[in-house]
């Protein structure tokens, strides 16, 4: 785990989702932090993938959003979300677009924290299948979910 951290935002990106739309950074500028994964393969990483699902409630009571982004066609991913009943969105980056803008490569699972504004707050080098606490955590540490604390 690389804990950097970056005052400029990051590059933009504009790709294909599992769910049939188009999603771009703008989508959630200005709205909410951002968890994207950036996968080796959608079969190579099934079981991270079905653990970023699972854990997409979560992500939305800390009011953040869980993205994946593989190197496969929007055909694929569409296929692939809807062969697993994905609810999470996988971004289409088939040509390695936004990968090699984020500075990453396709060789194993990473990820980065990208907080509302648009800029990287936490990189993940590595994510493991079991890696999804982690990220969970990180954004949770941007201290913007909705918890309830007693304090009588």
């Amino acid at each position: 785990m690389d804990a950097r951290s970056s005052r400029a935002p990051l590059p933009d990106f504009s790709l294909p989702a599992s769910t049939g739309q188009t999603l771009s950074q703008d989508s959630f500028r200005g709205k909410v932090p951002v968890a994207i994964v950036f996968l080796a393969g959608l079969d190579e990483n099934r079981d991270l993938v079905e653990a970023m699902n699972a854990a997409l409630p979560r992500f939305g009571s800390e009011r953040a959003q869980i993205l994946g982004v593989a190197p496969a066609s929007a055909d694929d991913v569409q296929s692939f979300a809807e062969a697993n009943d994905l609810a999470m969105p996988i971004l289409a980056d088939s040509g390695g677009e936004m990968v090699r803008a984020y500075g990453g490569d396709t060789s194993e699972p990473w990820a980065v924290i990208i907080d509302a504004e648009g800029r990287e707050v936490r990189r993940f080098d590595r994510l493991a299948d079991d890696g999804v606490p982690s990220l969970l955590a990180a954004v949770k540490g941007l201290g913007l979910g909705t918890r309830i604390d007693s304090t009588d």
